[in-house]
């Protein structure tokens, strides 16, 4: 039993298990490429500590980004998306944004552990 669950997608026909709530995503003409996990429920810091060790990251320079985080302009620091020194962050919504496709990796891991 872990801290954190991930809910399937619903709707399936003939009572079909959903899919795994984890998404690729492509900005900026197609130059940045992030994976997007929605769906996390319960204790989101373990989860997170869980993918970093998962995906060989780094806590990133300013910690786990969140639309919470002020700059010294007073604007969200998760506004300005996950890169290199900073991989992943909470997004508005509560979907967790990891930079890079890692879709996966990620999808092949939380398989693993029953989800």
């Amino acid at each position: 039993e872990y801290p954190f669950r991930i809910t399937r997608t619903a709707g399936k026909p003939n009572n079909a298990v959903g899919f795994l709530p984890v998404y690729r995503d492509v900005r900026v003409h197609g130059t940045k490429r992030t994976t997007l996990i929605r769906s996390v429920q319960g204790d989101i810091p373990a989860f997170l500590s869980e993918l970093r060790a998962v995906l060989n990251l780094s806590t990133g320079k300013k910690g786990i980004l969140t639309s919470a985080s002020t700059g010294k302009h007073g604007g969200g620091e998760a506004g300005r998306g996950v890169n290199a020194q900073n991989p992943i962050r909470i997004r508005t919504g509560g979907a967790i944004e990891v930079n890079g496709d890692r879709a996966k990796e990620i999808k092949k891991w939380l398989a693993g552990l029953g989800f």
